[in-house]
């Protein structure tokens, strides 16, 4: 699946991708980026509250590559470490799911998705008459627009995952949000939904996330790459045991509500 994304940039683009996708979440904190701006957090002052945790990991990112010996790309034509500085930096920033919805639309638009069974960018190969496309490649233009969905994908990978695999993941989640949701209570910050300990967290809300954000984005992606249609799959196997899961729960509440009834 990644080869059949990767063959659709140079492998300027390519290096970049894979450097985005190794450092997108280094040093994070086990915190949402609403927590860091609640409670003044100095990442949050750092960067006016704009992306704090995404911003930091771009930071830490370019600051450990100024370091000589970690420097692997200190040979790289400045030209070239431009454009792969840029990539990283919006694929990364992308991640920052409050800006999911606008990213997830300006994809769809400017890639020309529609519901048409055969319209994937993969049989729209442009032509070399304009001089701008690298051979056997995507028009770099377009590149900017898909790679940082890409990335969404990967980040929230584990729900196209086994389901025992994607099961544990969201169980780690959860511990994590509720260890949020407890420092938020220790703060005497409200405490946020899916947060707090005490009641439902995101094991009960699957559906609703799979439904309005994991599948219209796998959607996209599998629209534009068939080669991404396996991953699809398995988020629509992942969301279907969650909801057959729900119904049963419902059932079971519904039937001992009316075992309880007095008439």
């Amino acid at each position: 699946m990644v080869n059949g994304l990767l063959c659709w940039i140079h492998l300027t683009g390519t290096l970049a991708a894979y450097l985005a996708a190794a450092v997108h979440d280094v040093q994070h904190k086990g915190l949402n980026n609403d927590f860091l701006i609640k409670s003044s957090d100095k990442l949050a002052l750092l960067y006016n509250d704009i992306s704090p945790m995404e911003n930091h990991h771009l930071a830490t990112t370019f600051t450990l590559l100024s370091q000589e010996p970690l420097n692997f790309l200190a040979r790289t034509p400045r030209k070239m470490f431009d454009a792969i500085r840029k990539v990283v930096i919006n694929m990364v920033l992308a991640t920052d799911m409050r800006g999911h919805f606008s990213s997830l639309s300006l994809f769809k638009s400017k890639l020309h998705l529609t519901d048409e069974p055969n319209a994937s960018i993969v049989s729209q190969r442009p032509s070399d008459s304009g001089g701008h496309t690298v051979a056997g490649g995507f028009h770099p233009n377009k590149a900017k627009q898909w790679t940082p969905v890409a990335l969404k994908c990967a980040d929230i990978g584990h729900l196209a995952a086994q389901p025992e695999v994607h099961r544990r993941w969201v169980l780690l989640l959860e511990e994590e949000l509720f260890r949020q949701g407890d420092r938020e209570a220790a703060s005497g910050l409200p405490v946020s939904a899916l947060m707090d300990r005490s009641k439902a967290g995101i094991t009960k809300s699957q559906t609703g996330f799979l439904n309005i954000v994991a599948l219209p984005l796998f959607k996209a992606m599998a629209k534009a790459f068939p080669a991404m249609e396996p991953l699809l799959a398995g988020v629509q196997v992942n969301y279907e045991a969650w909801r057959l899961e729900e119904e049963a729960e419902k059932a079971a509440e519904k039937a001992a509500d009316k075992g309880t009834d007095p008439k």
